[in-house]
């Protein structure tokens, strides 16, 4: 298993978006992505754990565009769709 690591703070609009991801395709790759939720304390509140091939196949991805050009690719949360993937914390 290869895991790439995403964490956010906070509860401000854009704690759902992960940072940049500079590759979602090739032999490279994760085989999951954990995405963190910590809290203003720096508590956790959730986790999530998905399967980097679900991603991919659901188009979860999107680009990343900076002044026009794509950059890299970011992946949202989806706090009602991503539930069943929570493998730690609370159910909001």
């Amino acid at each position: 298993m290869k895991v790439s690591v995403k964490t956010r703070k906070g509860w401000n609009s854009g704690w759902k978006q992960t940072s940049a991801i500079p590759k979602i395709e090739g032999s490279d790759c994760p085989t999951h992505l954990l995405f963190v939720h910590l809290n203003d304390d720096y508590s956790i509140d959730r986790i999530w754990l998905i399967e980097w091939s679900h991603l991919l196949s659901t188009d979860r991805f999107k680009k990343h565009m900076v002044r026009g050009s794509q950059r890299s690719f970011i992946f949202a949360i989806d706090e009602k769709k991503d539930k069943v993937h929570v493998v730690y914390g609370n159910n909001r």
